[in-house]
């Protein structure tokens, strides 16, 4: 799932526990972001301010792997916002956690809306719901022309 030498955000991270984690492994290079205001206080500067779900994000580069575990719950602008954000963020996979019912809803209309880019991989987002429930992963199509 996670190529090596691929760079992956963490765009819920918390105080960065699964990029420095993935770190550690040597075989990718991850970058941590949450929104929680003191953040960067917080995690000791591992973990940039994003506000993945309320502003547009400019960073100074895509990622071969973005994800988000965070549950956004239903509310359309909140995953309009979302999928602008990554889309614009992901140059190979994403991976965010759906929700289920209304949630997973709105999360997949605002794909298809939001990050036209990225296609919706069903099976291997079934395979991954057998462990986290509500994942969804998606790839970047490939360029047309």
């Amino acid at each position: 799932m996670l190529p090596r030498d691929s760079h992956v955000a963490d765009f819920c991270a918390g105080l960065g526990v699964a990029a420095n984690f993935l770190n550690d492994t040597g075989l990718v290079k991850a970058y941590a972001f949450d929104a929680s205001t003191n953040i960067k206080l917080l995690s000791k500067n591992v973990v940039e301010h994003v506000r993945l779900h309320s502003e547009e994000l400019r960073l100074w580069t895509s990622f071969d792997v973005t994800m988000c575990l965070k549950d956004f719950g239903a509310d359309p602008k909140v995953w309009s916002r979302v999928w602008q954000n990554i889309e614009v963020s992901t140059k190979r996979i994403a991976v965010l956690n759906c929700g289920s019912a209304d949630v997973r809803q709105q999360a997949m209309n605002g794909a298809a809306l939001h990050a036209p880019a990225l296609a919706y991989d069903e099976q291997l987002s079934n395979q991954f719901a057998e462990l986290f429930d509500g994942i969804c992963i998606f790839w970047r199509r490939p360029a047309s022309g």
